[in-house]
């Protein structure tokens, strides 16, 4: 897929979501030419998700990467309370807003 053609969006959160599938993520486990024509947030997701402590607490989200229903719907987020903050308003029930 050719970065920012038409379908790279889509192609590009198919390809996150098969990482943060993976499981543990280790830069010194990755297949050979991961995150080929991907932009870092191949890489950021996937160790993000692999770092979070267990158990509950609370995330803030400065700028907004996590603004994607897949991502704050990850398991891993589940007992964590988000706060997002972003000068772009943007709407899903389970996130608290913190306008800028």
């Amino acid at each position: 897929m050719k970065p920012w053609a038409r379908g790279y969006a889509e192609y590009k959160l198919r390809a996150i979501d098969r990482a943060l599938r993976m499981g543990e993520f280790r830069a010194d486990n990755l297949p050979a030419g991961y995150g080929f024509r991907l932009d870092e947030r191949i890489v950021e997701y996937p160790w993000l998700f692999s770092r979070l402590p267990l158990g509950s607490g609370t995330l803030l989200d400065a700028g907004s990467a996590l603004n994607f229903e897949f991502l704050v719907n990850h398991p891993a987020l589940k007992s964590k309370k988000l706060h997002i903050c972003t000068r772009r308003r943007v709407f899903l029930a389970k996130w608290h807003f913190l306008p800028v």
